[in-house]
């Protein structure tokens, strides 16, 4: 019924003011970042609305394929045996090996998923870069703005997503659970490290500025552009704490 509301407010727009509130929308999207290279990352006035109901069935699904990755992890680390099973390379039994200092098995991993009508489904999980964190908040600001949304909030209670938030508070207790009694900053220094060419770039931006407003010095940096000397990572003067 929402969505048939919606829909209805915007068939109802004049095509000439429609044409305006598109432009507008594409060229907001691009102004602030929110675009995969240089395609902005929606082209529909509708954004994917979403009930509490599903968010909660979404989350607790979510949940439990995380604790079961967990169990996997925590029986792999258990049992040698296990290791033979998963084929891990040289390098990356290694790299198993090295404690990491914290117990978590990966603050930024994201599940691949895609909602039908009566399910969810997965492709996979993404466990080395929190895309779409930084570009969905974004979204939800610049969707927000439409005009259409007066009237639909006049009928309709909406909530965005504020993923950023449980971003940063995940990074910053993973630090302090590895940082220990160690004497370190308190507040770390925070890089975000990527390959400069990729498309995602803009949204690296997008967190480093709302780190930033948290009181989180942060910078984006290719890792070509990084020294480690005296057991100091840095890019120039910048000493990095938290990659």
């Amino acid at each position: 019924a929402a969505i048939d509301f919606y829909n209805e407010i915007v068939a109802a727009t004049p095509d000439a003011t429609l044409r305006e509130i598109s432009n507008r929308f594409t060229a907001d999207l691009l102004a602030q970042k929110a675009s995969y290279g240089e395609r902005p990352l929606s082209t529909f006035l509708r954004p994917k609305f979403i009930t509490p109901e599903t968010l909660a069935r979404i989350d607790a699904i979510c949940m439990t394929l995380r604790e079961c990755v967990i169990k996997i992890k925590d029986a792999i680390a258990a049992d040698p045996k296990f290791i033979e099973q998963v084929g891990l390379s040289d390098g990356e039994r290694r790299l198993c090996e090295i404690d990491p200092g914290f117990t978590r098995l990966s603050i930024t991993a994201r599940w691949d998923a895609f909602m039908t009508k009566d399910s969810l489904k997965f492709v996979e999980l993404n466990a080395e870069s929190p895309a779409g964190i930084g570009y969905g908040d974004i979204m939800s600001d610049i969707y927000l703005g439409l005009p259409f949304m007066e009237k639909f909030r006049e009928r309709y209670k909406l909530q965005p997503f504020a993923t950023r938030t449980f971003l940063l508070r995940h990074l910053l207790e993973t630090y302090r659970e590895w940082k220990g009694d160690r004497p370190k900053r308190t507040v770390p220094n925070l890089a975000i490290v990527d390959w400069r060419e990729v498309p995602t770039w803009s949204e690296f931006e997008l967190l480093q500025e709302y780190f930033i407003t948290q009181g989180v010095p942060t910078i984006v940096s290719d890792p070509r552009d990084l020294t480690y000397e005296g057991a100091a990572l840095r890019r120039g003067d910048f000493e990095i704490d938290l990659v």
